[in-house]
């Protein structure tokens, strides 16, 4: 069987599948699966965050854990985050007028601080929750802006034991496939779902 889908349905429209994927605390990927913020990334993308919320009691890491109700999503440290990508710019024009390649390597650095904060200022109108990052491309020979809209408030919901998790070892193999179950489930909470989420609550408790 062979995925077929048109190069506008993965990329270019409204619905394009790459709407979903989200950077998952900036060093993961991960891809959103509901309207409310449920998100898939990998076991061990999850793993710190598995690790913290786990205690002698309940050990999530060796047990594995299901918050079955709003109210037990495992919330998480502000650096845990996911980023939405809203916009990307080619700046490498921009920093050749600036004599960029003429640079030594510390004022190529100071010169992509002093742009990424400029991009940053000017986006401020947007929201708090909107950040710029430049990095380099094709082993530095472009570089790309990229407009990032924050969800900072990200919550631990489902995890299989580290057994299943991490079944085989080499978790960052790509050269053969591995027989495991490398996923872990978050919530991105967003501000507009707060009122859904408090009404979820409200409903789990009239339930108990």
């Amino acid at each position: 069987m062979v995925f077929k889908r048109p190069y506008a349905d993965i990329y270019q429209s409204n619905h394009a599948i790459k709407n979903a994927v989200v950077s998952f605390s900036g060093y993961c990927s991960g891809v959103v699966v509901s309207p409310d913020g449920l998100v898939f990334t990998n076991h061990h993308c999850g793993f710190e965050a598995i690790r913290k919320h786990s205690t002698v009691e309940k050990d999530y890491m060796k047990n594995g854990f299901v918050a079955k109700f709003v109210r037990r999503r495992a919330p998480n440290e502000k650096s845990f985050s996911c980023l939405f990508m809203v916009s990307q710019e080619d700046v490498t024009p921009r920093l050749a007028k600036l004599g960029f390649n003429e640079m030594s390597v510390k004022e190529q650095e100071s010169c992509l601080a002093k742009l990424e904060k400029e991009l940053n200022d000017e986006i401020k109108h947007k929201g708090k929750f909107y950040q710029v990052q430049i990095d380099p491309y094709y082993e530095g020979n472009q570089y790309y802006a990229t407009t990032y809209r924050l969800f900072p408030d990200v919550r631990l919901v489902f995890t299989i034991p580290k057994s299943m998790g991490k079944f085989g070892g080499e978790i960052d193999n790509w050269m053969w496939p591995r027989q495991t179950s490398d996923f872990a489930v978050f919530l991105e909470f967003m501000p507009h779902l707060i009122t859904m989420n408090q009404q979820n609550i409200a409903k789990e408790k009239r339930a108990l």
